[in-house]
């Protein structure tokens, strides 16, 4: 069994560690990724006309460009106009014009050899008259009358056309023109194709070119027949034009294109390494944006690893500070893995809001530290909030651009919302202390702003962004602050306040159920109350859990002996003592599993689990002693509470005064003198059975309850003049309580 129970601690200590490093890691990637992501070096963010915060001076040679240069930019763009060739038109009407002349030419012939009855001469006077235009002679004519095979020669004829027309066929003047030319290529467009290709000035064709082209190629299409090879030559020269024109508009539009978009030229000034950039506060020129800009440029890699560096480090620095101070200071922060991720939660939180205000339209006046700075002082505590605070300003200024304004602003309101949320019992004070937090941040705003000599103009603006900072804060927390009790089982005053209500059910049910226990845990809660108050612990959670510490006995009640009346008292009469015991302890159990059905918090629960800590139920103890057979010694363990012993100052102080009040109400005659020494007896015991070591309570807060408990009980037991006092004999129980032991509530 202690081997199992070691095992199932060892894994919750394993599992608490696993944790830890895990939010460690998640807080160190978000505090990264938020300084680092859109990061940009010092000087980058600087505007024509600021005043520059650093001195810089340049790690490297570069050349900047200081302004355009007006001549090298005309002859870049003269020169990229120039490159641009002639555009000349080939194909279009006069190709197709061409081949219209040539087809009619030969269908007509065809028509006319099919005539019949016709004599050779009228078919040739029938040729002469579609000629038109076309001059050849009449031997060529017969010639192509005689051919049998008129289509073949046809389609000769218009591949001979086609081929020489594709080359282009040029006038002389157009001639002239390319030679005279200091370009050494045109751009060829057809018209037909919609293709363009470069040519060479002396790839063209003149007339006279085309002609003796016509006879090279026509060998080639008709080797063998002479005559028709001669008539086609006669034929192709007479139809051929020339078909090359100069497209004027198009080559001047893109030439203009050319000139456009030509790179501006600029004049460009050296740098060298370590040669000073801007010093401190110069005012930035535009020559000085010129240098930093082409400077970051060219060292970009180099920075972004020394910015990933710095953030890192600073990061580690700042959390390892934070880690070592709730290890030190705050153990009970430390100890506790939902305060830990409440506190993660709300520092990844600002940093987003931090890095999602600064991309925004909004000033960084805007960043709501001030929400992470009151929800750890309402849930956990000041100390812890003010760390975070702090840490949190610095983050949230890196953030801002290394501005200390923004820093500064967000201490402020952060540190103004700690002390002015201390101790609020209702949802009006946190917007009081939002309105408060506001109000501080215009301040320090004005107060910034004025060292730099703005306007009242300025400073307007600027400060109702702080006040709207603290007041929509407020708003925030106030709609927020539930969902985060719930979600991290944590209390606050406020809810505190709320549980106090004398009409929740389970209260309810106890004054139908155990009325004795129910008056019993009024007076335990004036006494405690009264109590913290004076060591400074929480009053308020200190009477709520005493109005809850005993709600198990409703299960049971007149088996407790504040609830028994007449029968009821020899209820435990006809049991053994230990099933006495079992049936008192079992209250405790009873009690956390009614809080659990009513969704009590955590923080209520540890009262009804601590409020007798390990403590002895002696009654019951010494009836079992008294009871003892064969010299057999009852075992004192299956007389005790389950524990936990009490862990708070809280929970020890109701602790003492459950057993006060049990123990005050034994006493015949409560004297002032029998009190306080009833109260110092039963906090020594306390004391001595160690059920006041794992909390936090001092020998002089031991001291100062006890004080206040006899002041309360006093109050309590005040005397009264006896209006018809019975005489007794003077010696019926005079001493009857003297040396009297500590009664238990639960006996």
């Amino acid at each position: 069994m202690i081997k199992g129970f070691r095992w199932k601690k060892n894994r919750a200590a394993a599992l608490q560690v696993v944790i830890r490093i895990l939010l460690g890691i998640l807080i160190c990637s978000a505090a990264i990724a938020t300084v680092y992501i859109g990061r940009k070096p010092y000087g980058e963010e600087l505007k024509e006309g600021d005043v520059s915060l650093r001195t810089l001076y340049s790690p490297i040679d570069f050349k900047y460009q200081i302004g355009v240069d007006e001549e090298k930019t005309e002859i870049s763009r003269q020169d990229a106009a120039d490159q641009v060739d002639d555009i000349y038109d080939i194909g279009g009407e006069i190709t197709q014009q061409m081949l219209d002349k040539l087809g009619h030419f030969f269908n007509r012939l065809m028509d006319i050899q099919k005539l019949e009855d016709v004599t050779e001469e009228e078919k040739l006077e029938k040729a002469k008259s579609v000629l038109g235009e076309i001059e050849i002679t009449e031997l060529d004519l017969k010639t192509f009358l005689a051919e049998q095979d008129l289509t073949n020669t046809k389609t000769q004829t218009e591949i001979l056309l086609k081929e020489l027309v594709s080359t282009g066929i040029i006038t002389s003047t157009q001639e002239r023109q390319l030679a005279n030319s200091s370009r050494e290529s045109v751009t060829l467009r057809n018209l037909d194709t919609k293709e363009e290709h470069t040519v060479p000035v002396n790839g063209f064709l003149s007339m006279g070119e085309a002609k003796r082209e016509i006879t090279n190629r026509a060998q080639d299409l008709l080797p063998e027949n002479r005559k028709l090879r001669m008539a086609v030559i006669e034929l192709v020269q007479g139809i051929l034009e020339f078909n090359l024109k100069f497209n004027e508009e198009i080559t001047n539009l893109r030439r203009q294109e050319a000139y456009e978009k030509a790179p501006i030229q600029y004049k460009e000034e050296g740098v060298k390494k370590e040669e000073l950039i801007i010093a401190r506060g110069e005012r930035v020129a535009k020559e000085h944006l010129l240098k930093i800009k082409e400077m970051f440029r060219r060292q970009i890699k180099v920075n972004r690893f020394l910015f990933f560096s710095g953030a890192a480090i600073l990061t580690l620095i700042f959390l390892a500070i934070i880690y070592l101070y709730l290890k030190f200071y705050e153990r009970d922060v430390y100890v506790s893995t939902r305060k830990l991720i409440l506190i993660s939660t709300l520092f990844i939180l600002i940093l987003g809001l931090a890095k999602i205000i600064t991309y925004s339209p909004l000033p960084s006046y805007a960043i709501p530290t001030a929400i992470a700075s009151i929800l750890i002082a309402m849930l956990i505590g000041p100390r812890p909030a003010i760390v975070i605070t702090i840490a949190l300003s610095i983050f949230v200024g890196i953030i801002a651009g290394d501005k200390i304004n923004i820093a500064t602003v967000s201490f402020v309101g952060g540190i103004t919302g700690i002390l002015f949320i201390r101790n609020a019992r209702r949802r009006s004070q946190i917007l009081i202390a939002g309105a408060t937090v506001g109000l501080a941040n215009f301040i320090c705003i004005c107060a910034i702003e004025l060292l730099h000599g703005l306007n009242y103009e300025v400073l307007l603006k600027e400060g109702f962004w702080g006040i709207m900072n603290g007041v929509g804060s407020a708003v925030i927390i106030t709609g927020i602050l539930p969902v985060f009790e719930s979600l991290f089982n944590l209390v606050t005053n406020i809810s505190l306040l709320e549980l106090s209500d004398l009409n929740h059910p389970l209260l309810k049910e106890m004054v139908l159920k155990a009325p004795g226990t129910y008056h019993h845990s009024l007076i335990v809660g004036n006494l405690a109350e009264a109590a913290c108050d004076a060591i400074k612990a929480n009053t308020l959670l200190a009477r709520v859990g005493s109005y809850f510490h005993d709600i198990g006995k409703t299960e049971k009640a007149e088996y407790f002996s504040e609830n028994q009346v007449g029968v009821a008292k020899k209820k435990h009469d006809k049991l053994t003592p230990s099933m006495s015991s079992l049936i008192i302890t079992n209250h405790v159990k009873d009690g956390v599993e009614l809080a659990r059905k009513y969704k009590l918090n955590q923080a209520i629960i540890d009262f009804i689990e601590q409020h007798h800590g390990t403590s002895l139920i002696y009654f019951f103890y010494r009836r079992a002693l008294e009871k003892m057979e064969d010299d057999q010694m009852p075992k004192e363990e299956g007389f005790r509470y389950p524990g936990p012993k009490p862990q708070t100052k809280e929970t020890a102080v109701v602790l003492l005064a459950d057993s006060v009040e049990a123990a005050s109400r034994a006493l015949a005659e409560p004297t002032p003198a029998r009190l306080k020494g009833l109260v110092r007896k039963i906090i020594n015991n306390k004391f001595i059975d160690n059920q006041l070591d794992q909390c936090e309570l001092t020998l002089k807060d031991l001291d100062k309850i006890a004080e206040t408990f006899t002041r309360i009980l006093m109050g309590i037991f005040h005397t009264r003049v006896e209006y018809e006092p019975e005489k007794k004999p003077k010696s019926e129980n005079k001493d009857k309580n003297k040396n009297q032991p500590e009664k238990n509530s639960d006996q």
